[in-house]
């Protein structure tokens, strides 16, 4: 037994580490070695017990490097659903509505909220990737109304807007208009495009826009999205805005 703590003591600070480095951030699982007596296994608690209690700093970088695996593993899950998000728009096999030129090689894809303070700096960053002609891109839009009522509202009457043509031009005034996002508003927008108002409510509330929503949902969590905007830049997943300054190289080192 004597021998077996003198072991323990000249091993202990590395045994101490190797099982910390493998603990989750609650707790430490200290799994000792079956084939152990129980009077050794109380000897390596109390050891490990011990190290925890005169370097607590080192449980505390166990735990930094938990939450950074888990991030990597997360950014690398993303980055793997993003790209097959971007294929299946690009092939079509994905309905979603975009801006920009049509014929763009180059696709960003924005998940946004038109109640989103940073969405409408997004939409402002957006905007100018769409007229930048050195760029040449096509961005396409998913609608994930996460603040409220309003939101979902107005998503609703913005893809019901897409069955007239006119998803881009309605997209647009939603931002660029303000105050409340009621149906008052989009009649206004839906006058001002010359669309068929009572079309666009019908199709606002009707099953093919309900789907898509639910659709927009499911792509997000997909993708681990939680909030908006957004963004993938061609290969890059963004979670949250992003200026145009960041944007504009982004594209053009991928180009």
């Amino acid at each position: 037994m004597v021998m077996f703590q003198r072991g323990l003591s000249l091993f202990g600070f590395g045994a101490a580490a190797l099982i910390l480095s493998f603990a989750a951030p609650a707790q430490a699982d200290t799994k000792i070695d079956s084939s152990m007596s129980e009077d050794q296994k109380a000897v390596v608690n109390d050891m490990i017990h011990q190290f925890i209690m005169n370097n607590p700093e080192v449980l505390m970088e166990s735990v930094e490097l938990y939450h950074k695996r888990l991030a990597e593993e997360k950014s690398k899950g993303a980055k793997e659903a993003s790209g097959n998000l971007l294929d299946d728009i690009k092939s079509k096999d994905l309905k979603v509505p975009y801006g920009g030129n049509a014929d763009a090689e180059f696709l960003i894809v924005e998940f946004m909220d038109y109640n989103c303070g940073y969405c409408k700096r997004g939409f402002d960053a957006v905007q100018q990737a769409i007229a930048d002609k050195e760029l040449d891109v096509k961005v396409a839009f998913v609608d994930l109304p996460v603040l409220g009522n309003s939101s979902r509202e107005a998503a609703k009457f913005a893809l019901a807007a897409d069955m007239q043509g006119k998803y881009f031009d309605f997209h647009i005034a939603l931002f660029e208009k303000n105050g409340a996002k009621s149906e008052a508003l989009f009649k206004t927008i839906s006058d001002e495009l010359g669309m068929d108002f009572e079309k666009l409510k019908a199709d606002a509330n009707g099953k093919e826009v309900a789907a898509l929503l639910l659709r927009n949902r499911e792509l997000a969590d997909g993708l681990g999205i939680s909030g908006t905007p957004a963004f993938i830049i061609g290969d890059e997943f963004v979670p949250g805005y992003i200026p145009f300054e960041s944007m504009k190289p982004m594209i053009t080192s991928q180009q």
